[in-house]
């Protein structure tokens, strides 16, 4: 993998993720790129995606925004077919931000490059020790896949996966979704026997053998929390929902709330939720 924006500044995401790569045990190569260095963390650092050694897999870009349509498309000529845009400065500032969000999806598209992200905080994939996030945290491998809009849920959901011994299959943080959407890691995570997904509006399904649940968290203006749950129980109508939602009482999340099973109305302690979890899951 390549990791975009590397730096040697311990404050810097170039650097914490570079880390948590290293420190993770990451079984694969790691090529850093910072164009005004040689060497970070006893790693050799490249100047450009051009002068890689070979095609990675995967791009994480942590480079500023200004920058991060220039290194998608060097990405995409490069032959990298997927990547993880952790820079914020997007859709999420306003129309300028937007119309840049945009070009960078136009040009990984037309480059056959998919993209996570943007304004994200990374992704983990711990059976093979893939640690590519800014939170410093490392779960060993388990049941529960973790797919998140808000950095900070995910981050508190898989904290709490390790302390009460769950583990964690998969680690997504959705970002913006300028391009892949959480129905797209939802198929993705649907093809697994045992996994647990926690999507854009905050969708959480957890699977096991024992017990199936999703968690929703209907917050974000511009995401159809009925249609999510509505898509849940089209697929299994036995399968138990439970919405998280903020203050207010807009017709939309009023209407989310009817089709789920639970509401958990916030604020609400992280903690009220993974126990209850744990419960369910009889772990």
């Amino acid at each position: 993998m390549v990791l975009l924006g590397a730096s040697k500044d311990p404050k810097k995401w170039g650097f914490i993720i570079l880390a948590n790569l290293i420190d993770g045990g990451f079984r694969g190569r790691i090529y850093p790129v910072n164009p005004r260095e040689e060497e970070i963390l006893g790693l050799r650092v490249y100047r450009s995606v051009k002068d890689l050694p070979e095609t990675p897999d995967l791009a994480v870009i942590v480079v500023p925004p200004s920058s991060v349509v220039s290194v998608v498309k060097d990405c995409a000529n490069k032959g990298i077919r997927a990547g993880v845009v952790i820079t914020a400065g997007f859709a999420e500032i306003g129309d300028g931000g937007e119309r840049l969000q945009r070009e960078m999806v136009q040009v990984a598209r037309s480059g056959g490059m998919m993209l996570m992200g943007p304004n994200c905080n990374g992704i983990m994939n711990p059976s093979n020790k893939l640690y590519a996030q800014m939170p410093s945290i490392f779960p060993p491998p388990g049941p529960i896949a973790i797919v998140a809009q808000s950095g900070t849920v995910a981050i508190s959901i898989a904290r709490r996966s390790v302390v009460k011994g769950f583990g964690c299959s998969k680690y997504i943080s959705t970002g913006n979704e300028a391009d892949l959407h959480f129905e797209d890691y939802l198929e993705y995570l649907g093809h697994n026997t045992i996994t647990a997904s926690n999507g854009m509006d905050g969708l959480k399904m957890l699977k096991s053998e024992k017990y199936d649940l999703v968690i929703t968290n209907i917050v974000m203006p511009y995401v159809s929390g009925v249609g999510i749950i509505s898509v849940i129980k089209e697929e299994s109508a036995s399968l138990p929902v439970i919405a998280i939602t903020a203050h207010g009482k807009t017709p939309e999340r009023l209407a989310a709330e009817k089709r789920a099973d639970v509401v958990l109305r916030k604020p609400f302690e992280m903690k009220k939720l993974t126990d209850y979890v744990v419960e369910l899951l009889g772990c």
